[in-house]
């Protein structure tokens, strides 16, 4: 990739999340940055946040097409008319019927880079750090080396890595019934993430890959998770997939966006999209199922086409799409597949807050629109309005066709007959599906859904149903208790519960906060004290306790600081082992996320999400997490900085010390325990909290989360 050397520039590469805060930065400090070059032209806040940045030089770079001399040739010329469009639209030159050529603004350079070979070009990441993804991952193994890779980037680009190698398999993608695959085809766009998933659930999972060096790091990947049902290959563009007729149960193309940037042939994109639909069709069982993805219909390959005819000029809605759904079903039909089901999802609750987080220059007036329940509603009709949902079809080979994965939990579940829709699906530690039905007897909260993909995320959602099973059984009048169901279908394990009516906590941040706050920490000390039981703790009990946390430190602490191990350890033991103290039913994730409270009195209906809960746990763990949130939120602080600055010293204001007050007086804990409890909340939270991600090896995670809170132990305590 070619460096840029002007005061101020944007590099703009591949295809991205948005990264307006990134532009915003970009003009202060006058450092590069990176975003989507098709952001740019269809995303009107990105837009017009690019023109007020008001920069002197902007650079873009387009995505690999392939390895041919056709693909180098076609690559070059999409360069060249996106350079025009991007003229057009930055210069406010795109005509009067261009709906951003308001925001231009005139730039006294505009620079394009133009990438000179396929070596250049990107499969999922950029190709920079696919070469040292790959690189690393030869020497060190796929933890390892992902690893070494995440800690030598910016730490913005590692968060939207993590959820590249964590987040690609969405909760909605289990419409699909795995239960009995023999025989499943993955057509991968991810590192891995499809085809680790489909692997424990299917009997034999086959793959196809574009890029060689993310089809090694992918080999990598399961060998070190001992998967070993799976085979892998090359997508070779335009050639016959190689496999017999009719010989899989479930064929998976995750991202068909990608596949046609990868299919080479020189065939316009019809008869690319019937050839391709046509060899999945050959390949699918009688009985069998199709699943397909579509992106964002406004991507780069679209934008290509739009502006082929030499106009430069982008239109949306002028043109008819590429692929266009209408398109797609028609060929499905052509290819013998008449029984299928059209899906859109919009993102999810944890992307709006990336976007929210990314998108400050986004106009919502979130503040005075509803706080943070505002700025979620303008995302999503935001997304809605530009067309970027995401988009899936769910195909059957039969044409009787079959009930999806979803309504065969509704049917089996006994949870409604037939009434029952998906109104959400959300991320998180293990993805859910929210349920909803317009009968009477469904109660008005609905079903959430847990989706657990592999055995860890199984284990966590047993304990949150043994958890709310416990809350249930205390009978707590006038609180909101969701009732779980284990369910399993076919071997694929699922937990169904009553979903509690009300809004996030996080999301009641108006005059009435402070009511809320105070009835949250009665609600916490009254569930303490119901389930509170007075123990001594051992030194066994201690080290078990302490055990895991002692590891983690030393692994990621450096000399100076690890040296000082011995002396922490030593001030927490002295301090708990031995010391009476009330077990209670520990939470372990309390976030006002996970608090739902009635929007108009602000009253407690319920907690939810009890995955990392203890039912003899420490006190006060709780109370410093809902504490940590509180200011999380409020101060948009990094957790690292709040336990420095307030957890582990203690230093609270006032609606935090009159909580703390009355929690530690109910509760009859030693004042002089306090702190070590406060050093065991920091720790839960580094520990445990983090081991789903790749965050944690990242030196600005470390130096935050880990080194700075301990130094502050060592000059409070030590």
């Amino acid at each position: 990739m070619a460096q840029v050397t002007t005061q101020r520039s944007v590099l703009c590469e591949g295809v991205g999340a948005f990264c307006c805060r990134l532009i915003e930065y970009c003009s202060r400090s006058g450092t590069a940055t990176c975003f989507p070059a098709e952001s740019l032209l269809f995303d009107r806040p990105l837009a017009a946040s690019l023109a007020e940045a008001r920069l002197d030089t902007i650079c873009f770079s387009i995505d690999d097409f392939g390895g041919t001399a056709d693909a180098v040739r076609r690559k070059r010329v999409a360069f060249v008319k996106v350079r025009r469009v991007l003229e057009n639209v930055l210069t406010g030159r795109g005509g009067a019927n261009d709906r951003r050529s308001r925001y231009a603004r005139p730039y006294s350079i505009l620079q394009a880079v133009e990438i000179k070979g396929p070596e250049d070009g990107v499969a999922v990441l950029s190709s920079e750090k696919i070469d040292l993804l790959y690189n690393e991952v030869r020497r060190g193994g796929w933890t390892k080396g992902f690893s070494l890779l995440a800690s030598s980037l910016p730490f913005d680009e590692v968060l939207l890595l993590d959820n590249v190698v964590n987040g690609g398999f969405v909760g909605w993608k289990l419409l699909l019934d795995l239960s009995g695959i023999r025989r499943a085809l993955i057509v991968e766009t991810l590192l891995g993430n499809i085809t680790e998933s489909f692997a424990l659930h299917c009997g034999e999972v086959h793959t196809l890959h574009f890029d060689q060096r993310i089809l090694e790091c992918v080999v990598e990947r399961l060998k070190e998770k001992k998967i070993e049902n799976v085979t892998h290959g090359r997508l070779d563009g335009g050639k016959d997939l190689p496999f017999v007729d009719n010989s899989f149960d479930l064929i998976v193309v995750h991202d068909m966006g990608v596949v046609f940037q990868y299919l080479d042939g020189g065939a316009a994109h019809k008869e690319k999209l019937k050839w391709f639909l046509g060899e999945t069709r050959r390949l699918l069982a009688e009985s069998g199922t199709l699943y397909l993805s579509f992106g964002n219909r406004l991507g780069l390959y679209n934008l290509f086409h739009r502006t082929r005819r030499g106009s430069g000029v982008a239109t949306p809605g002028s043109e008819r799409e590429l692929f266009s759904m209408y398109e797609v079903k028609r060929v499905l039909r052509e290819s013998g597949l008449n029984s299928f089901k059209f899906y859109a999802a919009n993102p999810s609750i944890e992307e709006m807050r990336q976007i929210r987080r990314l998108c400050s220059p986004m106009d919502f007036s979130w503040r005075e629109k509803g706080g943070s329940r505002g700025v979620k509603a303008a995302i999503k009709d935001y997304f809605k309005s530009s067309g970027i949902c995401a988009q899936a079809f769910v195909v059957t080979a039969s044409t009787s066709g079959g009930a999806g994965f979803l309504e065969q939990i509704i049917d089996y579940s006994g949870l409604g007959e037939k009434g029952c829709k998906i109104k959400d699906f959300k991320l998180g530690n293990v993805p859910i599906a929210i349920l909803e039905s317009d009968e009477n007897k469904v109660r008005d909260g609905g079903f959430v859904v847990r989706l657990p993909l592999d055995k860890e995320r199984i284990g966590l959602c047993k304990r949150n149903a043994d958890t709310l099973s416990l809350l249930a059984e205390m009978k707590w009048e006038g609180v909101g208790i969701s009732r779980p169901w284990k369910k399993t279908y076919n071997g694929l394990t699922f937990f169904v519960e009553d979903k509690i009516a009300g809004v996030s906590a996080r999301d009641n941040l108006g005059a009435s906060f402070a009511d809320c706050f105070t009835n949250i920490a009665d609600y916490l000390i009254d569930m303490h004290l119901r389930t509170a039981r007075r123990a001594t703790l051992t030194a066994d009990s201690f080290v078990r306790l302490f055990e895991p946390y002692k590891s983690f430190l030393e692994s990621n602490l450096d000399k100076a600081d690890g040296g000082r191990l011995g002396s922490f350890e030593r001030f927490v033991r002295t301090r708990l082992v031995g010391a009476e103290l009330p077990k209670v039913l520990q939470h372990g994730d309390l976030s006002l996320e996970n608090v739902l409270v009635d929007p108009e009195t602000a009253s407690v209906n319920g907690i939810i999400d009890w995955e990392f809960s203890e039912h003899e746990g420490l006190p006060f763990i709780d109370c410093l997490q809902l504490i940590a949130s509180k200011r999380r939120v409020q101060q948009r602080k990094t957790l690292g900085d709040i336990f420095a600055t307030v957890i582990l010293p203690l230093r609270f204001d006032a609606l935090e010390k009159n909580f703390v007050e009355r929690y530690v007086e109910a509760l009859g804990i030693d004042r002089n325990l306090l702190a070590p409890l406060a050093i065991i909340s920091w720790l839960h939270h580094i520990v445990r909290k983090v081991r789903f991600q790749f965050l944690w090896s990242h030196p600005e995670w470390k130096e935050n989360g880990i080194a700075g809170p301990f130094r502050v132990v060592r000059s409070l305590y030590l």
